[in-house]
């Protein structure tokens, strides 16, 4: 412990360290202080300009406030919450508001539905990208939440399957999937922090799965269909009113930013929202940037690729359990413990990922996910079908693989996207997307019985390596 005296010591140096630094730089030419106070003031904003344009670690790019950095995954769990409780909950609603007892029939109509809203979302995706492209992302970010709100309260009370409900879920299926393919990322997020976002994204996206289950389905159960909508819609409605409030467009920022570069860039910048106030024109500069951008190319195939691994989670895996395990009982808890086990370790590797994801090159990230993802899709060719033990853990390794493609299809995507027509080039990867989920479910449809459930998992990864072929012609490390 520090004497009074020795204190008062203390308290003599340091103020004659101050004098005599005060007398130093009172020697100094006035040019040289005023550049080495200028020096101070630089260093200590650039402190508070990283700490103001910092989220959770994710740099945020130059003028990005933190409440946009905070909607990037506030869409993301929100998003995910009410695609997983209309996923889980309108087959509930479509049996009880029309008395579908049939087993079959219920299937029969669900999966029809299901197929026109995803032909519909193929065909209108890239005009979305452009709508979104027009108005901007705060206006529409808000109008999807509030709208997709007004339609939850809505499907309840349909009255006629091919009429009303059908509309209203292939509506919401627009919706949800211009709410959950958004460019917000690349938006808001610098380069070298994308994987980060990525990583936390995904994160995001389990809260919300999470989420929808936890509270809305018991709600669901010791309440009513009509009142459980009602508050997801009251839900949808809070956060589109958080949104409105909270983003900004990220066209302001770089307005902001290139203000200080002259009129010539002041002319490029009006002659570029000349341009984007124009719908078609949007639509054709996002074909523009793909044709000068090779990666964006691959990024349409290997989304085609990886998110055929949809349909392994809503279908593939419940076929496989049920195909090969009598019991149904056993099966459901079969299917339970080995989709609970994979969500959880799925979630667990996205911790590292945080950290890790923007250190890993992209071509040996989409190396190992591709070929883990392949070689998991051919583990049930060589295993016994009937050990449900080894079902279990075959579905853990497809699931996990399924993921790892996922964050690595996410990553490459969002480190090449380019400054303009961005919603475009996001619709772009929505239809392809979408036309890859309508075959892949064609290849369930029509060569099960040719080629067996366990021919219909090698199919995708035999386009895994295909793919891992075709990439071998593109140069990851431009950018």
């Amino acid at each position: 412990m520090q004497t009074f005296q020795e204190k008062s010591i203390d308290d003599d140096n340091i103020s004659s360290h101050s004098l005599i630094s005060h007398l130093e730089l009172g020697h100094q030419p006035l040019h040289d202080r005023l550049i080495d106070e200028d020096l101070l003031k630089s260093t200590y904003q650039s402190q508070r300009d990283v700490d103001k344009h910092c989220f959770l670690g994710v740099e945020l790019k130059e003028g990005v406030q933190f409440s946009n950095g905070l909607s990037i995954f506030i869409v993301t769990i929100m998003g995910n919450l009410i695609v997983t409780f209309i996923y889980h909950s309108s087959n509930i609603v479509l049996q009880n508001q029309f008395q579908l007892n049939n087993y079959e029939d219920l299937v029969k109509i669900s999966s029809m539905i299901f197929m026109i809203s995803v032909v519909i979302l193929a065909l209108v995706s890239p005009f979305i990208g452009g709508v979104i492209d027009l108005f901007g992302r705060r206006k529409m970010m808000t109008a999807l939440f509030i709208s997709t709100g007004a339609l939850s309260s809505l499907l309840p009370y349909s009255s006629i399957i091919w009429v009303d409900f059908t509309f209203i879920r292939i509506i919401l299926a627009v919706q949800i999937n211009s709410i959950l393919n958004n460019t917000l990322i690349v938006d808001y997020v610098k380069n070298e922090s994308i994987g980060k976002a990525v990583a936390y994204n995904n994160i995001s996206r389990y809260i919300g799965n999470f989420m929808s289950p936890f509270v809305f389905l018991n709600l669901l159960a010791h309440t009513s269909i009509a009142i459980t909508y009602n508050i997801m819609s009251v839900t949808m409605y809070l956060t589109g009113v958080f949104l409105l409030f909270s983003m900004s467009e990220p066209q302001k920022h770089q307005k902001l930013l290139n203000n200080t570069h002259g009129e010539n860039d002041s002319q490029n910048i009006s002659k570029n929202q000349t341009q984007n106030a124009n719908f078609w024109s949007n639509i054709k500069g996002g074909i523009q940037e793909c044709r000068s951008n090779p990666i964006l190319i691959f990024c349409l195939m290997q989304n085609f690729v990886v998110r055929m691994g949809i349909v392994l989670g809503q279908n593939a895996y419940n076929l496989w359990v049920l195909a090969n395990v009598s019991d149904k009982q056993k099966a459901f808890e079969l299917l339970a413990f080995a989709l609970s086990l994979s969500s959880l370790l799925i979630f667990l590797i996205q911790i590292p990922l945080i950290k890790l994801l923007d250190k890993i090159r992209p071509r040996i990230l989409l190396i190992f996910a591709q070929l883990f993802r392949a070689c998991s899709l051919f583990i049930p060719m060589f295993i016994d079908n009937k050990i449900p033990e080894l079902i279990a853990a075959s579905i853990v390794i497809m699931a996990i693989g399924n993921a790892i493609a996922n964050v690595a299809r996410d990553f490459i995507f969002q480190k090449n996207q380019g400054t303009q027509s961005r919603g475009v080039i996001n619709g772009f990867m929505d239809m392809f997307q979408n036309i890859g989920i309508l075959i892949y479910l064609s290849v369930f449809a029509f060569f099960v019985k040719a080629i067996g459930l366990n021919g219909c998992f090698a199919v995708l990864g035999i386009c895994d390596l295909i793919l891992l072929l075709i990439s071998s012609k593109f140069d990851f490390s431009k950018r």
